[in-house]
């Protein structure tokens, strides 16, 4: 037999196989279950950068593809941009719940249709329609204090003796080191509350304390980063969360709070003239919200860039709920060399 059979035999046999076992896979990921990569350390300890989880579409439902001509793999690459598809989700089996860890597509990733946006991961700490606030780091919704993540990370000032700390005892400890230049004697480190008081019945620690802003002290990277709302990571709120057919009154003062929602998210023109605001060229008191939005805060609370900083995630935007670990690879400093020193 010779080599040119061989090919024709292997293209006659196999090439209509490997054909739609690539149709049933991409059938499969679209509308079921995808793979993805935890980028960034804004939900450690509860899932850790170089963590692979498995995103299940069915809960919340599958989202239909809004860019359709575009290759799979090529999120960003390959796609043309001038066809779209109206936001259609298929029913699914839930729907968003306080506290789901959710995998969505970056909401200010403009740049990019809305499924080739960057895929982003938090919890959902506010539904439509919630109070939310946020009292020096405590969340509160609807008036009710909410129940921490169980990986929950902050913040703390740690100060020694002139030993300085035991940089293996915090690896140990599974501490992560913030990016702050530390000095002798004083550094600053993100851990669960749990183990801040583990830490400090330690020797030569000489005091762990939680790194928290001042209320009323006004970050201008905070949402929505005008001066009428003096909010900061650690004291934020209260703000209600836009839910589907709820109606909301427009002034001047409050109009920075939703003029996103109005104008990018829900494709209208919106101005402020005086006291005035003109939605589509007309003078506007209400405006009823057409999509669900949500509240997504990572469990690295003072190392994540999450609400708080870019508002609120339209429903359009949610990809699925993050549902298990499929595998964790660590390629920290040190850890170079072998494929196996990266696993966890």
């Amino acid at each position: 037999m010779g080599l040119g059979s061989g090919i024709k035999r292997f293209y006659k046999e196999w090439m209509p196989s490997i054909f739609w076992a690539f149709i049933a896979w991409l059938f499969l990921r679209t509308f079921f279950f995808e793979a993805f990569n935890i980028p960034s350390g804004s939900m450690r300890s509860t899932l850790l950068q170089g963590d692979y989880i498995v995103v299940n579409k069915l809960a919340y439902g599958p989202r239909l593809p809004i860019t359709p001509l575009s290759l799979p793999f090529a999120h960003q690459k390959f796609y043309l941009d001038w066809f779209h598809l109206p936001y259609l989700r298929i029913p699914g089996y839930s729907s968003v719940q306080r506290n789901d860890v959710v995998v969505f597509n970056y909401p200010m990733d403009t740049e990019f249709p809305i499924d080739h946006r960057e895929h982003y991961i938090k919890r959902c700490i506010g539904l439509p329609g919630d109070t939310l606030l946020v009292d020096s780091t405590q969340v509160y919704v609807n008036g009710k204090r909410a129940q921490d993540p169980e990986g929950m990370q902050l913040l703390y000032a740690v100060n020694t003796d002139t030993a300085g700390i035991d940089s293996n005892m915090v690896r140990q400890m599974g501490i992560e080191w913030a990016t702050y230049m530390p000095m002798k004697g004083h550094y600053y480190l993100y851990m669960p509350p749990a183990l801040a008081d583990s830490l400090k019945q330690k020797k030569n620690i000489s005091s762990v304390i939680l790194n928290v802003h001042k209320r009323g002290f006004y970050d201008p990277d905070i949402f929505p980063h005008d001066t009428t709302y003096k909010w900061n990571v650690d004291f934020y709120g209260p703000i209600v969360v836009p839910k589907k057919g709820d109606s909301v009154k427009l002034t001047s003062k409050n109009i920075s709070l939703y003029k996103r929602i109005i104008s990018v998210y829900e494709k209208n023109k919106v101005a402020v003239l005086g006291d005035s605001v003109l939605i589509n060229g007309k003078r506007t008191q209400y405006y009823t919200f057409q999509m669900n939005y949500y509240f997504m805060m990572g469990d690295n609370r003072h190392e994540s860039l999450d609400s708080r900083f870019w508002g609120f995630v339209p429903e359009d935007h949610i990809v699925g709920r993050a549902s298990f670990i499929l595998f964790s690879s660590n390629k920290e400093p040190g850890r170079s060399g072998r494929w196996l020193k990266w696993i966890r």
